[in-house]
């Protein structure tokens, strides 16, 4: 923290504490200044605007690019008009009784290369504007650095939004190497505590901390100031609870940085009455939020927006779908929250109401369009809005809301069962069908209804399936009272697969006929189209490998005619594992390619492990036993995050997979390989499977041709344009031998000479 914030001229300020990262950040400040007379660099309060304008100025003080620096602390102006003054000061002017001060300042300045450096000018932005269009006409070779939480619009000015500091974590070279946050963190927790040590686990809840904290330099150093009296994962709790503990009474911290709660009180003065509203009302959102929810939910316009953004009190985000997104400082959201509070009960009533009414609408239009070519636009937006969906439902929940909590469960059904975890969801799901009906009219009995067979699907995630039956019976038995044919059959459907995971394969199957008859009586092509594919998967069960093939060709067709990815990516699933059971590799290998493409497209997670396990079968008959062990791995980490324990009838063809790794490697190697897999994260193991259904293709293909690997290495050399002399001295060969292998792959390859192997081999994909 400053020592003297009242040093100027070119007496830059100094402090006790080092400078902490921000390069990047000087460089580009350094470009504006050589591009532009007039350069402000804007942040919310406690955002290191200071300390980075001091760094720039000492760069360019000892870079000799101007021959004086002059420093002005408007901190303490209380007045406007004094300004001038301030400056004057700072080059020590005595600009004499009468004497205008800004003239004195030119008049000394008019023909130097001067930097000058206005910090804090947001309280007298107008009389720092009208003062410096003057200087910089005057003033040929100055050149004007300030510091503000938005921006002055004066002539010409550049503005530098002043970014958080980074604070994950990365690998490099197999070192953990810090972010800047933490980097901050630890060397303010050094100065107040000089025994504190740095752990690996302490490092990780560092990380997560400033995090917490969004990377705000004055935030991270007022929570490592109590490191000297709390651990670091102590400190994590206390900052999660409130952030009241973001205080300091250490003497060099200037007042107005001694907490964070008196430098965003000086944010706030500085708003108008509609920004101040909107900002409380902002602090509803978790994580970002769309223009429009800002408009509907907060009242938001535009101008407001931006004038939000330039007190950088909000960031818009980079552009993920087009669209324009926002997001607000989580000190700041904790802040506007209670504003929001003080606003009054009714208003903030009011607020949360609409916040609800607004994530209700986006996922009943989104459910409206699951299973049609929409479904992939849709489901982003659910997922980019995923933690205002889970805040509007809590709310919700507390206000005992049954119709609304039961209409956001039963419209988010596809997004959570198929790509979400049922920890996530489970506990707001089974709150919300606890609560008493509010309405026996039919439309809020539909709405339980679904809800119960989300319930059902949830349990069935979590391997409950005593549970799942009870929801789907109770389902069941709510539908029939409505008489719609079409949510009977769902709810039939739903029973049946829960028959199917218990192995009660006859009774699943009557329940799923006696589906497709309603479905078909109601005329819900979406409804036949998964009794279809439902009945498929009971078949396969049963052992009808050919029965089972015919029908998930037909549900696919018709999965196909209106879009359902989620159709289409389990036939795919479980198409791949009929044709794994006939070992027919290559047709087993293009239906998992062709589900993991869709599965990746759209983040299921559902059946994801049923995959894995499918590639380590195919990977065991290839003989690559340690990418089957990896695969095994991650399929058990898979299960265990996102639930859906393996299916009875499945288990034939995973032990077939783990039996046939374990034979074709030590007992070493498969620990090894196989707890790799499980330490991977969800995108590692994605990746993986991805790279290899690349290199099983390429072997398959090679297999289907007869080539040799030895014959592969000769293609491959040939494709490089060597001689039979040159390939043999690589090879460590004779040049006879080289030509028995080209007359081999000239007979397997169907061509008779060297450039139409190589054309053959590319268009095969065989090296």
């Amino acid at each position: 923290m400053t020592v003297d914030d009242e040093l100027f001229g070119d007496r830059l300020p100094t402090y006790l504490t080092r400078f902490v990262g921000r390069t990047a950040e000087i460089t580009e400040v350094e470009t504006l200044l050589r591009d532009g007379r007039l350069v402000t660099i804007c942040g919310v309060g406690g955002a290191g605007k200071t300390r980075l304008a001091i760094e720039v100025a000492k760069r360019w003080r000892s870079g000799a690019r101007v021959e004086e620096v002059h420093w002005v602390s408007l901190a303490g102006i209380g007045d406007p008009e004094t300004v001038p003054r301030s400056v004057a000061s700072a080059l020590d002017l005595d600009w004499g009784q009468g004497k205008d001060p800004l003239a004195s300042v030119i008049d000394v300045l008019r023909d130097k290369a001067a930097l000058l450096v206005l910090d804090n000018c947001e309280h007298v932005a107008d009389a720092c504007r009208g003062m410096l269009a003057q200087l910089l006409g005057a003033c040929s070779g100055m050149t004007v650095l300030t510091t503000s939480q938005e921006p002055l619009r004066g002539p010409g000015e550049r503005v530098f939004p002043i970014p958080p500091l980074g604070a994950a974590l990365s690998a490099a070279d197999d070192d953990r190497v810090r972010g800047e946050a933490a980097d901050l963190f630890i060397d303010r927790a050094v100065t107040v505590a000089s025994v504190y040590a740095l752990t690996e686990a302490n490092l990780a809840t560092i990380t997560r901390i400033c995090e917490r904290l969004d990377g705000l330099p004055l935030a991270i150093e007022l929570a490592a100031s109590w490191i000297r009296v709390l651990s670091a994962a102590d400190l994590l709790a206390e900052i999660e609870k409130s952030t009241d503990v973001l205080t300091s009474d250490s003497a060099p911290v200037a007042g107005r940085h001694r907490s964070m709660r008196a430098v965003l009180d000086s944010s706030w003065q500085l708003l108008g009455e509609e920004d101040r509203q909107v900002l409380a009302a902002l602090g509803v959102f978790a994580g970002g939020f769309s223009r429009e929810a800002a408009e509907t939910v907060a009242g938001a316009s535009l101008s407001s927006l931006a004038s939000l953004i330039e007190r950088s009190l909000i960031q818009r985000l980079p552009d993920s779908t087009g669209g324009t997104r926002y997001q607000v400082h989580e000190l700041v959201r904790s802040y506007s929250l209670e504003r929001l509070q003080r606003a009054g009960e009714d208003t903030a009533e009011d607020v949360r109401s609409r916040h609800l009414d607004f994530f209700l609408s986006l996922v009943e239009r989104a459910n409206a369009v699951w299973e049609s070519p929409d479904g992939p636009v849709w489901q982003g937006r659910i997922r980019l809005d995923q933690a205002n969906i889970d805040v509007a439902m809590l709310w919700a929940l507390d206000r005992h809301d049954v119709d609304r909590a039961l209409r956001m469960a039963a419209c988010m059904y596809s997004y959570w069962i198929f790509s979400s975890f049922p920890a996530h969801y489970s506990a707001a799901l089974d709150r919300a069908l606890s609560l008493p009906a509010q309405s026996a009219e039919a439309k809020a009995g539909r709405v339980r209804a679904e809800a119960l067979n989300v319930a059902g699907f949830a349990a069935i995630a979590a391997g409950d399936l005593r549970s799942a039956r009870s929801r789907f019976v109770d389902d069941l038995a709510l539908c029939e009272r409505l008489e719609d044919p079409a949510l009977i059959a769902r709810a039939l459907r739903g029973l049946a697969h829960t028959l199917l995971w218990m192995g009660e394969l006859d009774a699943a199957r009557e329940h799923i006929e006696r589906s497709l008859v309603l479905s078909r009586s109601a005329d819900d092509l979406r409804g036949v189209a998964w009794s279809i594919h439902d009945l498929g998967e009971v078949e396969f069960a049963s052992g009808h490998v050919e029965r089972t093939e015919a029908l998930l060709t037909q549900a696919m067709g018709q999965f196909a005619e209106f879009g359902s990815r989620i159709g289409t990516y389990r036939s795919e699933v479980l198409l791949g594992n009929v044709y794994a059971t006939k070992e027919d590799w290559s047709a087993a290998l293009a239906c998992f390619s062709r589900a993991i493409d869709l599965g990746t497209t759209m983040h299921f997670k559902v059946r994801v492990a049923v995959l894995f396990e499918g590639l380590a079968e195919i990977a065991t008959a290839l003989q690559r036993p340690e990418f089957a062990a990896r695969l095994l791995g991650a399929a058990v980490t898979w299960r265990e995050r996102y639930g859906f324990p393996r299916q009875p009838h499945l288990n034939a063809a995973y032990q077939r997979a783990v039996t046939r790794a374990r034979r074709q490697l030590r007992v070493q190697e498969w620990e090894e390989n196989h707890a790799l897999g499980v330490s991977w994260t969800a995108a590692q193991a994605l990746q993986a499977a991805d790279s290899g259904i690349r290199e099983f293709s390429l072997a398959l293909d090679r297999r289907a041709v007869g080539l040799t690997e030895r014959e592969i290495a000769v293609l491959r050399l040939v494709e490089l344009g060597l001689s039979n002399d040159d390939i043999a001295d690589r090879l460590g060969v004779s040049p006879r031998t080289v030509h028995a292998h080209l007359r081999s792959i000239f007979d397997k390859l169907g061509v008779s000479t060297r450039t139409a192997a190589v054309h053959e081999a590319s268009r095969l994909n065989l090296t």
